[in-house]
């Protein structure tokens, strides 16, 4: 076995990342995923979440914000105008986004973003369960008459949270052994 050990250890180092890897902005990544290089960060679209049934088209709104290098506005503007509803970006970040909304009727308010684990939308403080549009798997947010703020967070999930957690403690553990070793 320790044969078998030995013949593998060279296969155990990567080989160096090219000097020129290339370009690393948004707008060059935007770039290749509209020729179809990429989806999701690859070819074969491997994080896209599992909700999405069907690979949206590519948004015209979305993709000038990108190749501008500026965090996309995601309101779905026709589900607004189609009830009469205006909507309004106060704050966009990519993890934190929030709208000032006054509709004459309760609607949807449609995002151009994935519904994926972690999203939480508050309407107006108060948490809300929001739905997946099918078949794009985007977000979708019920909103009731009047006017509103709905804030659109990515937070942690319990996994993530039991992983900082696990971190934290190594880290701990780190720490304390190097401060016992001498030196």
């Amino acid at each position: 076995m320790a044969f078998a050990l030995l013949l593998a250890f060279p296969l155990t180092q990567t080989p160096p990342w090219p000097a020129d890897f290339g370009e690393t902005s948004v707008a060059h990544i935007a770039q290749l995923e509209t020729k179809g290089q990429w989806l999701g960060t690859t070819s074969t679209a491997d994080f896209v979440p599992v909700t999405v049934d069907t690979l949206p088209e590519r948004n015209g709104q979305l993709l000038a914000a990108l190749f501008a290098n500026q965090t996309p506005d995601r309101i779905n503007y026709w589900s607004v105008e189609s009830v009469g509803a205006t909507a309004e970006w106060e704050q966009i970040s990519p993890l934190h986004m929030r709208y000032h909304i006054e509709t004459p009727q309760d609607f949807t308010f449609r995002l151009f973003l994935f519904a994926f684990p972690g999203w939480e939308v508050r309407v107006d403080g108060v948490v809300v369960e929001t739905d997946i549009g099918r078949p794009e798997g985007f977000l979708v947010v019920p909103v009731s008459a009047g006017t509103h703020v709905v804030d659109v967070a990515f937070v942690d999930t319990p996994p993530r949270t039991w992983g900082w957690r696990v971190a934290a403690v190594s880290l701990l553990i780190a720490l304390l052994v190097a401060w016992r070793l001498p030196y």
